[in-house]
């Protein structure tokens, strides 16, 4: 028996074109459920005892046997386990099952390890409603894929709470040959700019109603989020990394403050 609880947690992480969106639902998602906000990822194994040097090398040693994964969404679900309250499944993959074995190999327990390919939307408790919210998304994830990049070693566990979990550190998957789609070219920024880019429009706060699906007139409360799309812009480069600025005005009212 290890002599402190564990503390860490191997992940696989989306590739940031990904991770941004997926971000924004898991916020979205966990104010309607009431949960905690994390990072989006894919657990390979949890609560693993091992020591962090231990587990860095062995995160190492995987990313350099492993490619990157281009993984379609089989569904969009929802589960009785408190980590499974809203997620998105996976179809079976070899690499995913190669890594999970991997690590039972080093761990020697396969106790935390992730039952089956899944990337959680919302951590909470059963509740009827979730059925609805998936049945309202279902549309939007239909026929995606997503491109998992980085292994990730991270502290997190049961014992520690989600609002501590961190990443650590993270390794580089090797780019494999699967078609995707063509994209837009990559925007080169010159060194030494005090903002890699600057955003001129509108900010604003947007109401969404927690009641999801239902009508205007039955709504009962609203949550308030980031609006404007300027400001949406800002927010969802700073979140890939560039140094954003934003040019705007607002009132000096309530929202405004």
């Amino acid at each position: 028996m290890p002599a402190h609880p564990p503390q860490y947690s191997l992940w696989l992480l989306p590739r940031a074109d990904h991770e941004a969106p997926l971000v924004e639902h898991v916020a979205r998602l966990s104010a309607l459920v009431g949960g905690v906000r994390f990072e989006p990822h894919v657990t390979i194994h949890g609560d693993l005892a091992l020591g962090l040097d231990d587990l860095v090398a062995l995160a190492r040693e995987l990313a350099s046997q492993v490619r990157q994964q281009h993984w379609p969404i089989k569904e969009l679900q929802t589960g009785e386990h408190f980590f499974r309250c809203v997620y998105l499944r996976f179809d079976d993959h070899p690499a995913f099952a190669q890594l999970q074995s991997a690590v039972v190999a080093r761990a020697g327990v396969q106790d935390g390890q992730s039952p089956f390919a899944h990337l959680s939307l919302a951590y909470g408790e059963p509740h009827p409603d979730n059925a609805k919210l998936c049945a309202v998304l279902a549309e939007e994830f239909a026929g995606k894929r997503i491109v998992f990049d980085r292994i990730a070693v991270v502290r997190s566990s049961k014992a520690v709470p989600i609002a501590e979990w961190s990443v650590l550190t993270t390794f580089p998957l090797s780019p494999n040959d699967t078609f995707e789609p063509a994209t837009m070219s990559t925007l080169h920024i010159p060194e030494g700019r005090r903002h890699d880019l600057a955003c001129l429009g509108r900010l604003a706060v947007d109401l969404y109603a927690q009641q999801l699906g239902a009508r205007l007139e039955d709504v009962s409360s609203f949550a308030k989020y980031l609006g404007g799309s300027s400001a949406n812009i800002a927010f969802g480069v700073a979140r890939l990394g560039l140094r954003a600025a934003m040019v705007s005005r607002v009132g000096d009212e309530q929202m405004g403050r």
